[in-house]
């Protein structure tokens, strides 16, 4: 196994768990008492680095696909069939296959304690600050400040402690 690869002994996963750390180069850190619920896949390939912290949970369908950096903080949720990915197509010449044309490698990072609601796509480049929950089926393609809960709608409420 890679010697990027750490895995803390509470690690608890269900079936199906795909892991992939593609690389050398890449890196893939899990805390303690992580749990993984079925049919999740993870992806780390170039200089990818992976961490996700401790107490976190991840239902059914989870994806996280990294080039550059993703980071879950401290006990957050994420509902079932949440994507992440840190990078996307490079679309820059219409005379070149888009395959071709590389990656815009960034990052996501996502504060402790928040909760990534069912069926919610992180895109790169997006902070996701504490205490924020996210609604199902949302697209974030911009950062949100600690403390909100953004809607449907894509309204960020602020919450009340």
């Amino acid at each position: 196994m890679n010697k990027n690869v750490v895995i803390d002994r509470t690690f608890q996963f269900e079936r199906y768990f795909d892991l992939r750390v593609q690389n050398e180069h890449a890196s893939f850190v899990i805390g303690k008492d992580v749990i993984i619920k079925n049919y999740c896949s993870f992806v780390v390939s170039k200089n990818g680095k992976l961490i996700v912290s401790d107490g976190v949970f991840m239902n059914k369908f989870c994806s996280i696909n990294c080039m550059g950096e993703v980071y879950i903080g401290s006990n957050t949720l994420l509902g079932e069939g949440v994507r992440i990915y840190d990078h996307n197509h490079k679309y820059e010449s219409k005379d070149e296959l888009i395959k071709d044309q590389g990656y815009s490698i960034g990052s996501v990072r996502i504060g402790n304690n928040c909760w990534i609601g069912s069926n919610t796509i992180i895109l790169n480049n997006v902070e996701i600050g504490d205490n924020v929950v996210i609604g199902a089926n949302n697209l974030i393609y911009k950062s949100i400040p600690a403390n909100q809960i953004v809607t449907a709608k894509h309204e960020f409420l602020q919450k009340e402690y």
